[in-house]
């Protein structure tokens, strides 16, 4: 009788408000001790760790590699007003070496040109003056005609290469330019030859028509 008395109020004492309450405290504990063992043994993943170091490693390249471009265009810029500064140098010893030279190159021959064209001039009068008595000196003016239109292009393009050369010589390149001053001084001199060869024709040609012309004149025998 009384184990059986021990066993209800052993019974009571577990179905009580109080023993329940405490029952419920106790397994609440347990439970919290349990997610906090958890929680600290859930490790931070590996996977998160590099792909963090990683981003920061593609930070720092870009950094390092926007501050190498930055750098060598500064560098660039700097090469190249290095360079545009020599460029000058040269260029004005360059001109200081071929200035007088070419000065008087343009001299020369715009002279050459003013000796032929007065060579021109005093041919065309002679041919003029042998023509006035009846002779036919077409062939004469022709060949001086053509002779004074070499002299006047030659003059004109002496002219325009003297202008080029001028400006050619106080910019950064002036080689292309000069080479092209050249070449027109080699057409001013094909002009000037041409002329000259139409003169010494032409003065060949008109004292070929005057001995002619006295060979075939009558000799007047005067009257005793």
């Amino acid at each position: 009788m009384n184990r059986y008395v021990g066993v209800a109020l052993i019974l009571l004492l577990m179905f009580s408000p109080a023993w329940a309450h405490v029952l419920a405290v106790t397994g609440t504990e347990t439970e919290t001790e349990d997610e906090t063992e958890v929680e600290q043994e859930t490790p931070e993943p590996t996977e998160s760790k590099t792909a963090t170091k990683e981003k920061e490693q593609a930070r720092e390249a870009m950094k390092q590699r926007t501050e190498t471009e930055r750098e060598m265009a500064k560098d660039r810029i700097e090469e190249k007003k290095h360079n545009a500064e020599l460029a000058r140098e040269r260029n004005k010893k360059l001109a200081q070496r071929v200035h007088p030279r070419f000065d008087m190159l343009f001299a020369r021959m715009l002279e050459h040109a003013i000796r032929i064209e007065q060579l021109v001039e005093k041919v065309r009068g002679k041919a003029t003056t042998v023509g006035a008595g009846g002779t036919d000196v077409a062939e004469v003016t022709a060949l001086v005609d053509e002779a004074s239109t070499n002299v006047t292009s030659a003059k004109q393009q002496l002219e325009t290469l003297q202008t080029t050369y001028e400006s050619a010589v106080g910019t950064e390149d002036p080689k292309t330019a000069l080479e092209s001053v050249l070449a027109g001084l080699k057409e001013v001199r094909q002009y000037m030859q041409d002329a000259h060869r139409q003169v010494r024709d032409a003065v060949k040609l008109l004292k070929s028509i005057v001995k002619s012309e006295t060979v075939a004149a009558p000799t007047v025998t005067p009257v005793p």
